[in-house]
């Protein structure tokens, strides 16, 4: 009797995880989700502590000049958010700064000039700043933008 229900209990068991390819593979599946989940929330986390760093350091700075060089289109973007990240210049000396002459530069809408002309050297420099850790944010993103 004993060996009956040990029998039968063992094959409900198979009944209920399936055969063995199948419970492989949704233990596979499982495995893939979780990993998936833990890695977006990892990246949330850290999402989320940079952007902490960036407006605890130097939001308002790197706002006030955005919408300057948006507003007014200079010709070099990067070398003038250097100088006015460095000390250099102040963002009201952006208006008086040669204006860009390329039309097409002209038409866009402010978000996509900034996207389009002023990411690719930005971003660069805000990951090195952020990277290193800087006290300094403000002045170390003005060098990192007057290197590159």
């Amino acid at each position: 009797l004993c060996a009956l229900l040990y029998k039968a209990l063992h094959c409900e068991s198979l009944l209920l995880k399936g055969n063995g390819a199948e419970s492989m593979a949704s233990d596979a599946a499982a495995a893939k989700e979780a990993a998936q989940r833990a890695a977006v929330q990892d990246f949330a986390q850290r999402s989320a502590k940079m952007r902490q760093y960036f407006e605890n350091n130097m939001g308002k700075d790197v706002r006030e000049t955005l919408s300057m060089l948006a507003q007014e289109r200079p010709a070099d973007a990067k070398t003038l958010m250097g100088q006015v990240f460095s000390g250099r210049k102040s963002p009201s000396e952006v208006a008086s700064a040669p204006k860009s002459t390329d039309k097409d530069v002209l038409k866009l809408a402010p978000r996509e000039y900034l996207s389009t002309q002023v990411a690719a050297d930005l971003v660069p420099a805000l990951c090195k700043v952020y990277q290193d850790g800087s006290r300094r944010a403000v002045s170390d993103l003005g060098a990192a933008l007057m290197k590159g």
